[in-house]
């Protein structure tokens, strides 16, 4: 297998881009993405993409403007703890329109988020902001999306008991032409927090 370099991209308003302001919306967010990853795209190199919740939607609409702009296309999308885009459910939550103490307690149940962000007033002050917003960009990016099969094949890491339906989960298989390899994890939303290796040896696998 040759070697994969790793090219971690951080949104604005987190680790080396603290202090950045947030972004205002989902196309700002999609900008900024494509100009990050403009040199890697443009080089003409194999390259792959992996994206979890949020950042599926963002690899998604990443592959969806290189078709566009006949740029060079992932050779293979992952997929983790994010449902279909075209499928809405009528009970899905909207997290960043709710008052803060609840959006506290759903985000809460959720997991992945440690209790101390929310009791320390100095630690809520900084990420309540962020994370209201993080959650407004996943409810919004996929806003009026329709299925557009393109040609890389998809990979898709679910955990068993995110809250997805069967449908939400299976529907990635239109987006592509070649195939779409679903792989079930024990776990809610943050399942990939205890099954990393697993996640690492099928991705190594997928790209040999």
């Amino acid at each position: 297998m040759p070697d994969i370099e790793l090219y971690p991209v951080e949104l604005a308003g987190r680790g080396r881009r603290t202090g950045e302001p947030m972004y205002a919306h989902a196309e700002e967010l999609m900008n900024d993405m494509l100009e990050i990853l403009a040199k890697q795209i443009q080089s003409g190199r194999e390259y792959a993409l992996f994206g979890h919740s949020l950042g599926a939607s963002i690899v998604y609409n990443i592959t969806l403007r290189a078709l566009q702009n006949n740029l060079n296309t992932p050779i293979r999308l992952f997929i983790s703890g994010r449902g279909a885009p075209h499928i809405k459910r009528p009970d899905e939550k909207i997290y960043h329109r709710m008052n803060d103490i609840q959006f506290e307690a759903e985000v809460m149940k959720l997991g992945g988020t440690v209790p101390e962000v929310f009791l320390h007033k100095e630690l809520r002050d900084l990420f309540l902001p962020l994370l209201k917003n993080d959650f407004k960009l996943a409810e919004t990016i996929d806003e009026n999306v329709s299925v557009q099969p393109f040609e890389p094949p998809i990979t898709v890491f679910q955990g068993i008991g995110d809250d997805l339906t069967t449908e939400q989960r299976e529907g990635w298989k239109l987006y592509s032409r070649s195939s779409c390899d679903l792989y079930n994890f024990p776990g809610g939303h943050f399942f990939l927090n205890d099954h990393t290796p697993a996640m690492i040896r099928i991705i190594n696998e997928s790209l040999s």
